[in-house]
């Protein structure tokens, strides 16, 4: 699940232009953003008499309009709208969830107020409140106070606090046939991670599958979203590759260097399930499993 984080104001406060803001200075950063918004009224999500509306009107639960780059989707809910099922649903893949209402939800929120538009009594502020953006700062209250006229200063907290990059775990992957890393080759390798993140030795649950093995170990025992795979090859390699690996793109789901070796890359958890199926289909070809997940280069 990406982090979901909430905007709760009153009518007339301007959050949707704030929110307009903050989505382009994150999306220039790289990050991955989706929006979601709550309307309290009865939404018209098609045009009248275009062919999707009158799909829809003939009875279809469920139509789908779609082109060379973009896709709509019009469907009737079975159950309640929830933030985190529609999430989970239609965007597990983003970075982060930005969502406009949904002031009762239990996620991270901030509150948005205009000293022009005070809310009236029955107007309910979000449950959990993590920072106060207004154009009239309140002196007396003691949480984070972001200015509702600097989009730059909302981003750069959102980016801090669930956009930054987290610490990726280094697996050293060997088996008992190969020699043991040597203690110079440890200190060296804790002194290159000392800013990546802790290293972790693990022994290859499936040996007769090679670098295969040692890839479905690295992502079954560290519980992480993307982990640093380094297999037994000598020598060790070099900082900066270690680095571009851990800082490469963060959408890809294998990021490799120019020799494109699996046994130097980064690894994210989602090719766990496309290796287990490829495993039990008996393939063994990295190209083969490759061509089913996204892969980048350094």
């Amino acid at each position: 699940m990406p982090p979901i984080v909430t905007f709760g104001a009153p009518s007339g406060t301007g959050k949707t232009t704030l929110l307009e803001q903050v989505i382009r200075r994150l999306v220039a950063q790289g990050h991955r953003i989706g929006a979601i918004k709550h309307d309290a009224h009865r939404l018209t999500l098609d045009t009248p008499g275009k062919d999707s509306w009158r799909l829809r009107q003939a009875g279809a639960w469920r139509v789908i309009v779609a082109d060379s780059e973009q896709v709509g989707v019009f469907s009737d809910l079975d159950a309640p709208f929830r933030l985190q099922a529609a999430v989970e649903q239609w965007m597990p893949d983003a970075d982060l969830i930005l969502a406009e209402g949904f002031r009762q939800a239990r996620f991270p929120a901030f509150l948005v107020r205009r000293a022009a538009h005070p809310p009236d009594e029955q107007w309910v502020p979000p449950r959990n409140i993590v920072a106060v953006i207004s154009d009239d700062p309140d002196p007396l209250d003691n949480r984070p106070q972001l200015s509702l006229n600097d989009p730059d200063a909302v981003a750069d907290f959102i980016e801090t606090r669930w956009l930054a990059p987290r610490s990726l775990p280094a697996l050293i992957r060997y088996r008992a046939e190969h020699p043991p890393l040597k203690d110079e080759e440890k200190q060296t390798l804790e002194g290159m991670f000392s800013s990546v993140g802790e290293i972790s030795v693990r022994e290859n649950v499936r040996p007769e599958l090679g670098v295969l093995g040692g890839v479905m170990t690295a992502l079954i025992r560290v519980d992480h979203d993307r982990v640093v795979f380094l297999g037994p090859a000598r020598p060790v390699p070099a900082k900066a590759t270690l680095m571009a690996l851990r800082d490469g793109p963060r959408r890809a789901d294998v990021v490799v260097t120019a020799e494109r070796s699996p046994a130097v890359a980064r690894y994210r958890s989602r090719c766990l399930p496309v290796i287990q199926t490829m495993l039990r289909r008996g393939e063994r070809s990295l190209d083969m499993w490759w061509t089913m997940v996204t892969v980048a280069s350094i």
